[in-house]
């Protein structure tokens, strides 16, 4: 006969605890159901009457839909690396369709949407695989696919879940999972933009494919600590070291994944970055009156457009004057842009700061910024689209994507940019971001708005060249650099100061060298047509005229210089002049230009 055990109450009381504790545990451990990342179906109906009443909201929804409606008879993805190392532009572009069309599907209802986002489904995974000799293009395109899967899976027969399923796990996770445990990849560190791009596709991937009862894999604590640790990029004030574009990039990825990691498990959730309060208007101080950012770096002069990620920085932060700011510039956009759509564009929708309850403060005309890439900006009027604009940065050139553009700037009056920088070259050519990317023109102090002391090349291993000095008033402004470093043993000190007067809208360049080794070339680059008078270059574009007037008398004439490198495989940058004049070696030069009518 079985015989029936006893029980004492301790231990049935014991045994009671366990079972709930279990329960607590595998009842916070099992994922929601889906959707699940970003939108789940509760907030529909949130977005839903945002649209009804916020009009900004409205004009975010006209312009998805826009978009999604263009979708519609566009390709579906395919493989293509085009340069022989980058998917990329499909994976953009197949991330871009699925989020589009699937925010449209669930906001109407309409079967067309949610075909279009099959179809791009089924292309993205029947291809052979992601590309994970490029890992941004896997991270991307596990992104697309997380989104598709979870956002639709209701509407999937068990088959396309399967197919779904598997390619995201077999292409993206298990290789990214890879990347961060048997054999670390470089990207798993806090360095780069790809740190915040490829944790948060690995991190997209675990919610999506996630069941009751799965334990967090160590590759996805590990992508949880590393966004955490990007917040490293952002100190102290929000800037960022790699440049406008990539701020964009980064700042994108790294708000997805703080999204995503703030609605997930407990021990995974990391902290919003202080350092995030200032960052959604770093790029809009870094633009002109002309729409164009100042593009240090490797960066492009694109067009400044608002990002999601400021959406949801300025949502999170709530500062009245940081949210009109963000969604006038938003407005503005959507007014001016009806036609074209960013892939992460939707993500508006769900981060829309509310408008203030009332007219919010202005934003200071001038900005400085610190960390690995100092800047200063001034400009004489926000709204004025013929104000004057100046950015200038010190820093240093081996940040990542960094230049030798330590002491460049850019300055733009009359709707008219007259002091460019030529950005970036092609990524592609040899040695690009290793040994001989200080070979390359346009990476190089030869070729930036600054100085070349003896004809020698900025220092590779120079420390951060710092702000030493800024003022900010109704009629003035005013910043000095320390360049020193950048120009060790080329000369004693380097210091290079700028004067913004509002007033009579004219800049003043002063550069103090002490104990040059040789003589020092001051430059800008310029597509305007120049004529040299005495002292006096006038530049000419665009029916628009600016004199630049040199004030010191170390000698040295204007002279024009030709902008084309010697190596044919790079950019021949043709409509660009180097307008220079070179000093002669002394003991102390005081170099000094201004930008403008002259007194």
């Amino acid at each position: 006969m079985q015989t029936i055990p006893s029980f004492h109450p301790a231990h049935l009381a014991l045994r009671l605890t366990l079972i709930l504790l279990i329960t607590h545990v595998t009842a916070q451990a099992a994922p929601q159901d889906h959707p699940r990342i970003l939108f789940p179906k509760a907030a529909e109906a949130t977005v839903k009457s945002r649209i009804q009443s916020d009009p900004l909201a409205t004009k975010i929804y006209q312009n998805l839909l826009r978009h999604a409606d263009h979708t519609l008879t566009q390709p579906v993805c395919h493989y293509d690396i085009p340069d022989g190392k980058r998917l990329l532009a499909q994976s953009r572009y197949a991330l871009g369709n699925i989020l589009h069309c699937a925010m449209a599907w669930r906001l109407t209802g309409e079967q067309k949407y949610l075909t279009r986002s099959i179809h791009e489904l089924d292309a993205a995974c029947a291809m052979k695989d992601w590309n994970t000799s490029h890992f941004l293009d896997t991270a991307e395109m596990t992104t697309a696919v997380a989104i598709g899967y979870d956002w639709l899976y209701h509407a999937l027969s068990e088959q396309q879940r399967t197919t779904y399923a598997t390619a995201l796990r077999s292409k993206g996770l298990e290789p990214a999972r890879a990347a961060f445990t048997s054999t670390p990849a470089w990207w798993a560190r806090p360095q780069n933009n790809w740190a915040q791009v490829c944790a948060t596709g690995l991190l997209m991937a675990e919610r999506a494919l996630e069941r009751d009862g799965d334990p967090i894999h160590p590759a996805r604590l590990a992508a949880s600590r590393l966004i955490d640790a990007c917040r490293a990029f952002y100190s102290p004030d929000g800037a960022y070291p790699e440049g406008p574009g990539y701020w964009v990039y980064g700042s994108n990825y790294h708000t997805l994944g703080l999204a995503l990691l703030n609605d997930d498990k407990p021990q995974l959730k990391v902290p919003t970055p202080v350092e995030f309060r200032g960052s959604p208007l770093f790029t809009e101080h870094l633009t002109g009156p002309t729409g164009v950012v100042f593009n240090f770096a490797d960066a492009g002069a694109s067009t400044n457009r608002i990002t999601a990620a400021q959406s949801w920085m300025a949502r999170e932060f709530n500062d009245p004057a940081t949210v009109g700011f963000i969604r006038a510039r938003l407005n503005t956009d959507l007014s001016r842009n009806r036609k074209r759509s960013a892939r992460l564009f939707p993500l508006h929708l769900l981060w829309l700061p509310a408008a203030p309850p009332q007219q919010s403060a202005d934003l200071p005309l001038d900005s400085s910024w610190k960390g690995v890439q100092p800047l200063a900006t001034f400009r004489s009027s926000w709204t004025r689209p013929d104000a004057l604009y100046f950015a200038i940065k010190g820093g240093l050139p081996s940040a990542s994507h960094g230049q030798m553009d330590v002491g460049s700037f850019i300055l733009e009056n009359d709707g008219v940019r007259w002091i460019e920088d030529l950005g970036s070259d092609n990524y592609n050519m040899p040695g690009y971001f290793g040994s001989q990317r200080w070979n390359y023109f346009r990476l190089t102090n030869l070729s930036h708005n600054t100085l070349v002391i003896n004809g020698k090349l900025q220092s590779p291993d120079a420390k951060t060249s710092p702000l030493i000095e800024f003022q900010s008033t109704p009629l003035h402004g005013y910043a000095s650099f320390n360049l020193s470093s950048a120009y060790q043993n080329q000369a004693d000190q380097v210091i290079r100061s700028c004067q913004f007067d509002r007033k009579n809208q004219r800049i003043t360049l002063i550069d103090h060298i002490d104990q040059p080794t040789g003589p020092v070339r001051w430059a800008i680059v310029t597509r305007a047509e120049i004529k040299i008078d005495g002292a006096t270059a006038i530049l000419r574009k665009s029916g628009k005229v600016l004199p630049i007037t040199r004030h010191d008398t170390h000698g040295g004439q204007w002279e024009i210089l030709d902008a084309t490198p010697a190596n044919t495989i790079e950019n021949p940058n043709k409509g660009v002049r180097i307008l220079a004049f070179t000093a002669p070696a002394t003991d102390r030069l005081e170099l000094n230009v201004s930008f403008g009518q002259p007194r």
